[in-house]
């Protein structure tokens, strides 16, 4: 049974090379990436993992973490794909549980680790889906349940108790997934230019004038024996399907 029950209210890396971080700041009521991702892969009702995600999640959550760290100019990647090397930049928490917790872990004094490395060891070392959960529980987002299976281990279960987070990020995922890349690939096809905006597909915003930019010079590897972006693709389809967003 339920023994406790508590409700805190509260309002690509691979083949990259850079020397700069990047400097984008998130507001207190963006949702983090790993949130979001976590948000995605739990059943609402049930409050754990769905069978789909659960294998992926921790690696999807340790790349998700590392771009926000970067993002947030905490750490710089020297160097392309996997074996890039993460260098920490600062130590000055985030007040974010998972990005915290794994620049702790990242900015231990030692030889630097490539990325690589730290995708195997952040999810070792880190629990990085609890995390999530706790800092959705602090958004009002999640509840936080804990009670005993069979009497004898443990449980902890996060049941969402306010959907709205995740009817705006649903919303965002159709419209980027059935309009804005629906007018780009017909624009394609007649032979017309058309301004994808990748910071609208993620953020649901537009680019203004005035909106800091950084640019990075990213030089792909091809690999003729597999098919471009196949595990991203697979790790979509899974969410789509998931989720009921195929349009027929």
């Amino acid at each position: 049974g339920v023994e406790s029950r508590c409700r805190i209210e509260a309002g690509p890396m691979a083949g990259t090379t850079t020397t700069n971080p990047m400097t984008v700041m998130a507001d207190a009521e963006t949702l983090r990436l790993q949130e979001e991702l976590l948000l995605l892969a739990l059943d609402d009702e049930k409050g754990v993992v769905s069978r789909s995600a659960e294998d992926r999640l921790p690696g999807v959550l340790a790349r998700a973490t590392l771009v926000e760290l970067r993002l947030e100019g905490r750490l710089v990647f020297e160097g392309e794909g996997p074996g890039a090397t993460v260098r920490t930049l600062s130590k000055e928490p985030l007040d974010q549980e998972v990005m915290d917790a794994c620049l702790s872990v990242i900015g231990t004094p030692g030889p630097a680790k490539d990325v690589a490395h730290w995708l195997e060891a952040l999810p070792a070392r880190c629990d990085l889906g609890r995390l999530a959960a706790r800092a959705l529980c602090h958004r009002g987002v999640l509840a936080e349940e804990k009670g005993r299976f069979l009497l004898v281990f443990s449980r902890e279960r996060y049941p969402e108790v306010d959907p709205r987070a995740e009817v705006e990020l649903v919303q965002r995922l159709r419209d980027a997934v059935f309009t804005d890349l629906s007018e780009a690939f017909s624009a394609a096809e007649s032979g017309e230019f058309y301004r994808l905006s990748w910071q609208g597909l993620m953020s649901g915003t537009e680019i203004k004038e005035g909106d800091r930019r950084r640019f990075i010079i990213v030089q792909p590897r091809i690999d003729y024996a597999r098919i471009p972006g196949e595990a991203a693709l697979e790790i979509i389809r899974d969410h789509v399907n998931a989720l009921n967003l195929d349009p027929s």
